[in-house]
């Protein structure tokens, strides 16, 4: 998160200001950090069906349509967002 952070002040610069870092140790450190975002996502998102109660008429949703609705949602934010990504970075 700090490297985003130091990455977003370097845009005031504009286009000059970017470098980007392909060194083998920063390539390494970013894969570990998606991996620990990811399992993170995964074991909140489990979580769900179990913390989540919600009612139709007398009866409770099932856990699994919980967590599988949370999944699908988490699917579908993330190809929004790198479909926005993707676009945008090509103006």
């Amino acid at each position: 998160m700090l490297w985003f952070l130091v990455e977003i002040s370097r845009l005031h610069d504009g286009a000059a200001g970017y470098r980007p870092h392909l060194s083998i140790p920063f390539v390494v450190f970013s894969l570990v950090c998606l991996a620990f975002a990811l399992w993170h996502s995964y074991t909140f998102l489990s979580f769900s069906g179990l913390i989540m109660r919600i009612p139709i008429g007398d009866r409770l949703l099932p856990a699994g349509a919980i967590r599988g609705g949370a999944y699908a949602l988490f699917v579908l934010v993330t190809i929004l967002i790198s479909a926005l990504l993707v676009w945008g970075g090509t103006r």
